[in-house]
Protein backbone atom coordinates (compact mmCIF):
# COMPACT_ATOMS: atom_id res chain seq x y z
CA UNK A 1 0.00 0.00 0.00
CA UNK A 2 1.37 3.49 -0.93
CA UNK A 3 2.48 5.70 1.87
CA UNK A 4 0.19 9.19 2.16
CA UNK A 5 2.75 12.35 2.40
CA UNK A 6 0.76 14.81 4.87
CA UNK A 7 1.42 18.15 4.45
CA UNK A 8 2.88 20.14 7.63
CA UNK A 9 -0.34 21.31 7.90
CA UNK A 10 -2.76 18.06 7.64
CA UNK A 11 -0.45 17.16 10.70
CA UNK A 12 -1.28 19.80 12.38
CA UNK A 13 -5.01 19.26 11.99
CA UNK A 14 -4.79 15.63 12.54
CA UNK A 15 -3.03 15.77 15.68
CA UNK A 16 -5.51 18.16 17.25
CA UNK A 17 -8.48 15.93 16.14
CA UNK A 18 -6.45 13.36 17.80
CA UNK A 19 -6.19 15.03 21.13
CA UNK A 20 -9.99 16.32 21.27
CA UNK A 21 -10.76 12.54 20.22
CA UNK A 22 -8.70 11.31 23.50
CA UNK A 23 -9.90 13.69 25.28
CA UNK A 24 -13.32 12.58 24.97
CA UNK A 25 -12.46 9.41 26.14
CA UNK A 26 -10.96 7.59 23.43
CA UNK A 27 -7.66 5.51 23.46
CA UNK A 28 -4.70 6.52 21.31
CA UNK A 29 -4.66 3.48 19.35
CA UNK A 30 -8.47 4.21 18.61
CA UNK A 31 -7.52 7.84 18.18
CA UNK A 32 -5.52 6.51 15.18
CA UNK A 33 -7.64 3.98 13.43
CA UNK A 34 -10.24 6.82 12.91
CA UNK A 35 -7.42 8.67 11.47
CA UNK A 36 -5.99 5.99 9.47
CA UNK A 37 -2.46 6.62 11.16
CA UNK A 38 -0.45 4.44 13.06
CA UNK A 39 0.19 4.84 17.08
CA UNK A 40 3.88 5.12 16.09
CA UNK A 41 3.06 7.77 13.66
CA UNK A 42 0.74 9.87 15.89
CA UNK A 43 3.97 9.55 18.81
CA UNK A 44 6.37 10.70 15.90
CA UNK A 45 4.01 13.60 15.15
CA UNK A 46 3.29 14.14 18.33
CA UNK A 47 7.00 14.93 19.31
CA UNK A 48 8.29 16.82 16.47
CA UNK A 49 4.94 18.84 15.80
CA UNK A 50 2.79 18.78 18.90
CA UNK A 51 4.22 21.64 20.64
CA UNK A 52 3.71 24.29 16.89
CA UNK A 53 1.30 26.69 16.45
CA UNK A 54 -0.70 26.25 13.35
CA UNK A 55 1.28 29.84 12.40
CA UNK A 56 4.68 28.25 13.13
CA UNK A 57 3.83 25.37 11.32
CA UNK A 58 3.04 27.38 8.24
CA UNK A 59 6.42 29.03 9.08
CA UNK A 60 8.05 25.33 9.30
CA UNK A 61 6.72 24.30 5.85
CA UNK A 62 7.56 27.37 3.95
CA UNK A 63 11.48 26.93 5.61
CA UNK A 64 10.86 23.20 4.77
CA UNK A 65 10.35 24.35 1.05
CA UNK A 66 13.22 27.07 0.59
CA UNK A 67 15.67 24.26 2.11
CA UNK A 68 14.45 21.82 -0.55
CA UNK A 69 15.62 24.57 -3.21
CA UNK A 70 18.72 25.48 -1.78
CA UNK A 71 19.32 21.40 -1.91
CA UNK A 72 18.38 21.88 -5.57
CA UNK A 73 21.00 24.43 -6.54
CA UNK A 74 23.78 22.94 -4.41
CA UNK A 75 23.04 19.77 -6.09
CA UNK A 76 23.24 21.45 -9.66
CA UNK A 77 26.36 23.75 -8.99
CA UNK A 78 28.34 20.65 -7.51
CA UNK A 79 27.69 18.97 -10.85
CA UNK A 80 28.66 22.11 -12.58
CA UNK A 81 32.11 22.32 -10.53
CA UNK A 82 32.20 18.34 -11.55
CA UNK A 83 32.33 19.53 -15.11
CA UNK A 84 34.50 22.03 -14.75
CA UNK A 85 37.45 20.41 -13.11
CA UNK A 86 36.77 17.58 -15.69
CA UNK A 87 37.50 19.79 -19.03
CA UNK A 88 40.10 21.33 -16.75
CA UNK A 89 42.05 17.85 -16.30
CA UNK A 90 41.17 16.77 -19.87
CA UNK A 91 42.77 20.03 -21.68
CA UNK A 92 45.65 19.23 -19.12
CA UNK A 93 47.92 20.32 -21.98
CA UNK A 94 48.03 23.62 -21.18
CA UNK A 95 51.24 25.67 -20.70
CA UNK A 96 51.87 27.17 -17.27
CA UNK A 97 51.82 30.43 -18.75
CA UNK A 98 48.69 29.82 -20.42
CA UNK A 99 47.08 29.00 -17.54
CA UNK A 100 48.49 32.03 -15.90
CA UNK A 101 46.99 34.24 -18.30
CA UNK A 102 43.64 32.52 -17.99
CA UNK A 103 43.33 32.99 -14.08
CA UNK A 104 43.99 36.61 -14.70
CA UNK A 105 40.90 37.34 -17.37
CA UNK A 106 39.04 35.14 -14.51
CA UNK A 107 39.86 37.72 -11.74
CA UNK A 108 39.14 40.32 -14.19
CA UNK A 109 35.71 39.13 -15.92
CA UNK A 110 34.22 37.96 -12.56
CA UNK A 111 36.89 40.33 -9.55
CA UNK A 112 37.53 37.16 -7.31
CA UNK A 113 40.49 37.07 -5.85
CA UNK A 114 43.79 35.31 -6.76
CA UNK A 115 43.07 32.48 -4.36
CA UNK A 116 39.53 31.96 -5.83
CA UNK A 117 40.39 31.85 -8.72
CA UNK A 118 43.38 29.07 -8.81
CA UNK A 119 41.29 27.24 -6.68
CA UNK A 120 38.55 27.13 -9.06
CA UNK A 121 40.75 26.18 -12.12
CA UNK A 122 43.42 24.53 -9.95
CA UNK A 123 46.56 26.06 -10.47
CA UNK A 124 48.68 26.48 -7.90
CA UNK A 125 49.51 29.85 -6.27
CA UNK A 126 52.76 29.72 -6.58
CA UNK A 127 52.91 28.94 -10.21
CA UNK A 128 50.43 31.07 -10.91
CA UNK A 129 53.10 34.28 -9.09
CA UNK A 130 56.21 32.45 -10.72
CA UNK A 131 58.25 34.93 -12.89
CA UNK A 132 60.31 33.59 -15.71
CA UNK A 133 63.95 34.74 -15.57
CA UNK A 134 65.72 34.52 -19.18
CA UNK A 135 69.06 33.78 -19.26
CA UNK A 136 71.77 36.05 -20.44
Amino acid sequence: MRRKQHTIQEIGELLRVAEARIDAGDTVVQACQALNISAATYYLWRRNYGHMTSHQLARFEEMDQTVAQLKKQVRRLSLDNAILQEALRITGGLTPAQKREIVQRVQERLNVSERCACAALSQPRCTQRYQSQSRP
